[in-house]
């Protein structure tokens, strides 16, 4: 992941906004795909994307994701799945 936002950032983009990332609340996010933006595995390899990105001189900021609103009304929004959505 260091190299895929290294690789961006040496072609001169200004601002690297990363893919989104959840943050450590339950109702975050329901996708296991998504990386975590907490945790000291995630956020070492985190804290070297950022490295890598520096070193070339670019910045980069972390998008910061809370799919909270699919969890609070029953949606699962993931390929093959509905879920209801009705209000409480």
């Amino acid at each position: 992941m260091a190299a895929y936002y290294r690789r961006r950032a040496e072609g001169g983009v200004g601002l690297i906004i990363t893919e989104g990332t959840y943050v450590p609340h339950p109702a975050a996010g329901v996708y296991p795909d998504v990386p975590h933006f907490y945790g000291e595995q995630s956020l070492a390899r985190w804290k070297r994307v950022v490295e890598e990105v520096h070193r070339v001189g670019g910045k980069s900021f972390t998008q910061l994701l809370a799919c909270w609103f699919g969890a609070r009304f029953g949606r699962d929004f993931r390929a093959g799945r509905r879920g209801s959505f009705r209000t409480r």
